[in-house]
């Protein structure tokens, strides 16, 4: 018989994991709480190969050891969702010396997967620089900056370039995301003896992530809020305006959110001395929600899910998109009425479009009557319109921590 060396070396590598996941399943139920923690953190990041031998365990397990598998078989299906949903991030390695800015833009994109849009880029512009294995965003990052003459432009579902002097603005990148300070205002109420007086404190951060990146929602926080003495400038009747949220649609690879508060520093003050927003990318992991067909569905059709029963009232289209109407009652005790990120419309590609609400009245036995458009071109077939409600949410926390940030 005929042996082939590749085989048997894939073998004794598959008897190897084997024998690390068995190990690692017995240390589930060892007596020391340190030990199966650092079991189960082992078999989760050992993913869908450690599957088979956690389901064979269980089977003959203690009541308590059945849990922890249970717990681990959660977590592995979770990272596993949570893959489809973000890429792992592009590492970006590029020499250049003095080389066109399109050509090194253009290679940076290829390498990322991101497509950077070139019509902007200055085609008198050239660039040197040295990149090693570092994010794509802090590569963009770089690449502006050792030209000097273009800042980075995100907009919308496009990554680009403007034709400005290079200025760095405050910044947190990691992995596949960057957040930055597009800037902050002041808002004035008057002059008072000469002396600006102002009435509201406001700050623009913009997040962006890959392609490939899908967030959810994207919520930033008002964290901290301090003047150059220490003190801070939250008060608490400004909790409405501590947070500004956004739902992702469609091919998104940046949002911009403002946060605010009430106070500001006095007119002479030249530093802030701490400014912290809290950014979080929220994926859905798993959904809940109804459907119903797209202009053919029939009103007076009612779809039930475990959180919710919606009846459809209304359903029409015209040149302008798509509108309808859904009497929607909590199954589960009493909720607060949806967010318009909540309806969506998808066309027969799988586009979605995101719903504006134009009324959401009721809240009573009966639950909330919405009414809501839907931007669909003309041309675009509708196939579905669905309710979902996110029942699992995994965020990536994205804190903007500033200090002694300059005012003037």
């Amino acid at each position: 018989m005929r042996t082939f060396p590749f085989l048997c070396g894939l073998a004794l590598v598959l008897g190897a994991q084997d024998a690390e996941v068995e190990s690692l399943v017995r240390r589930l139920d060892d007596d020391a709480v340190d030990a199966r923690a650092e079991a189960l953190n082992a078999l989760v990041r050992l993913g869908k190969k450690a599957v088979p031998a956690l389901e064979k365990a269980r089977r003959g397990a203690s009541p308590e050891l059945r849990e922890r598998i249970a717990e681990i078989l959660r977590k592995i299906e979770e990272r596993e969702r949570l893959a489809v949903l973000i890429k792992p991030a592009a590492r970006i390695t590029l020499q250049a010396r003095s080389r066109p800015l399109r050509e090194v833009l253009e290679a940076v994109g290829k390498q990322a997967g991101t497509p950077i849009d070139l019509e902007s880029v200055p085609e008198d512009e050239n660039v040197t620089v040295a990149l090693s294995k570092i994010p794509f965003w802090e590569a963009l990052e770089a690449v502006c900056r050792a030209n000097g003459n273009v800042v980075l432009d995100v907009q919308g579902d496009l990554v680009g370039v403007a034709r400005e002097k290079y200025v760095g603005l405050p910044r947190h990148q990691r992995d596949s995301f960057a957040v930055s300070l597009q800037g902050i205002e002041m808002t004035s109420g008057g002059s008072l003896d000469g002396q600006e007086r102002y009435e509201e404190f406001r700050a623009r951060v913009r997040v962006c992530w890959e392609k490939g990146v899908r967030p959810w929602r994207v919520t930033a926080r008002l964290a901290e809020l301090s003047d150059d003495r220490g003190e801070s400038l939250i008060l608490e009747d400004d909790e409405d305006r501590l947070v500004s949220a956004a739902q992702i649609t469609g091919d998104l690879l940046c949002e911009e959110l403002e946060v605010s508060a009430s106070r500001v520093p006095p007119p002479e003050a030249a530093t802030l001395g701490r400014l912290k927003i809290e950014i979080d990318c929220e994926f859905a992991l798993r959904y809940s929600g109804v459907t119903f067909a797209g202009p053919e569905g029939k009103v007076g059709t009612v779809a039930r899910c475990p959180e919710l029963a919606a009846t459809l009232v209304k359903w029409s289209r015209n040149e302008k998109g798509a509108t309808a109407s859904l009497q929607i009652r909590p199954q589960q005790g009493e909720s607060d009425p949806l967010n318009p990120e909540e309806f969506v419309v998808k066309d027969k590609n799988g586009k979605e479009y995101a719903a504006v609400v134009q009324s959401a009245g009721g809240g009573d036995d009966e639950g909330y009557l919405y009414q809501f458009s839907f931007p669909v071109p003309a041309e675009v077939e509708v196939k579905e319109l669905s309710v979902r409600v996110p029942v699992e949410i995994h965020k990536e926390r994205l804190d903007l921590d500033l200090k002694g940030l300059p005012l003037k």
